[in-house]
């Protein structure tokens, strides 16, 4: 689904474009520049047509320096390899958290109220 704006000044429809940032876990919203003409256009909401992807447009300088981002080890750069188990492998015997093992460890077993066996009555 295509997203379109209207330029505050001349009333111009600009498609928005969505650009992801490697390695920085954000996506912006961008739209192509443009020349503002000296009349405002006039306001059209029929059904707009829809672009196709065939047709690629030259990139402009914002979007080649956001190409141009590094990718990791940068200030801001979100890396997965800090989100895991900071234990020793050793000492890892399961992956539950420890609060949860500590509670099956500490309940006390307890006495059916009646012999499993038997027919219910």
């Amino acid at each position: 689904m295509s997203k379109f704006v209207y330029c505050s000044e001349c009333g111009q429809r600009l498609l928005v474009r969505r650009k992801a940032l490697k390695g920085y876990g954000r996506i912006i919203d961008i739209i192509e520049p443009h020349k503002c003409s000296k009349e405002p256009q006039e306001l059209d909401l029929t059904p707009l047509d829809i672009p196709t992807a065939g047709e690629k447009k030259e990139e402009g300088k914002f979007v080649q320096n956001l190409n141009n981002l590094p990718v990791r080890g940068s200030i801001g750069a979100i890396s997965t390899n800090t989100l895991q188990d900071r234990r020793r492998e050793e000492d890892v015997k399961s992956s539950a958290p420890q609060r949860l093992l500590d509670n099956i460890n500490s309940m006390q077993n307890t006495a059916p109220a009646h012999n499993i066996e038997e027919e219910p009555e």
